[in-house]
């Protein structure tokens, strides 16, 4: 009597456990069939997987089976590579697919996805995140979407130093050599002008009997005027080479205009 007490309580048992396991397989069907029509085939495809075990009835299995192949032609697939503006790989940057990080693994391999927008970001660690917005289309498998990164941006040439006159050095020296020759000039014509008009009050006081201390003097005045003349004439001449060849030109236009 015991024993088939047992027995019916054994027998009762595995027929729940088997009711159990129908219900699954019939729940994981419908709720794969559920997923692919909102396109949402990754999922449908792991739901299928529910239903495909050996302890599913044959006509459960075999018509996940069917499902599951027609899910996994339907699921798209794309291969996400990042390069640099010479278009060479950059392995070393890291990668995420719709917020979810790539692994080494998915880096140059399919990966599969549902239908529809996706967004793939690469953050290079110098420069800002660059982003590649794409859709992806059933059936579409192994379809390349490749993230380019900007070139470096080059750093800017340094100024040249600036001259505190506003003028280079050459045109410097130039407007120095000017100012010195036309000084130079001046003074040799001032020292002629004082000899002649010495020569002549000498002319006048002495009438060719004049000391040769005065003459002397009056000589020395046209002397130096002599020596003062090719001096200033070449200053001007060097001066003036200068400042017509230095690069700023115009700006030593500007400063000799408010000299002379």
């Amino acid at each position: 009597m015991k024993r088939a007490a047992a027995l019916a309580l054994l027998l009762a048992a595995s027929t729940s456990r088997a009711d159990e396991t129908i219900d699954s397989c019939i729940d994981a069907h419908r709720h794969g069939q559920e997923l692919a029509r909102s396109a949402q085939l990754v999922e449908a495809r792991k739901a299928f997987e529910a239903c495909l075990r050996a302890e599913c009835p044959d006509v459960v299995r075999d018509q996940c089976t069917r499902l599951a192949l027609d899910t996994e032609r339907a699921t798209p697939s794309v291969v996400i590579v990042v390069r640099d503006a010479r278009g060479r790989d950059r392995v070393d940057v890291p990668v995420t697919l719709d917020g979810r990080d790539l692994g080494p693994s998915e880096r140059g391999t399919a990966v599969t996805l549902n239908p529809g927008r996706h967004v793939a970001r690469a953050m290079p660690k110098a420069g800002p995140p660059v982003e590649e917005a794409f859709v992806a289309h059933e059936s579409e498998k192994g379809r390349l979407v490749a993230i380019v990164l900007a070139a470096p941006k080059p750093k800017p040439a340094p100024e040249p130093p600036r001259e505190d006159a506003g003028v280079s050095g050459r045109a410097a020296l130039g407007i120095a050599l000017l100012t010195t020759g036309a000084a130079a000039l001046t003074a040799a014509a001032a020292l002629w002008v004082a000899a002649y008009v010495r020569y002549g009050d000498l002319e006048e006081e002495c009438l060719g009997r004049c000391a040769e201390e005065d003459v002397d003097a009056a000589r020395g005045l046209a002397i130096a005027g002599d020596v003062l003349a090719p001096v200033g004439a070449v200053a001007l001449g060097v001066g003036a080479y200068l400042t017509a060849t230095a690069p700023d030109a115009t700006s030593v236009g500007l400063v000799l205009s408010g000299r002379f």
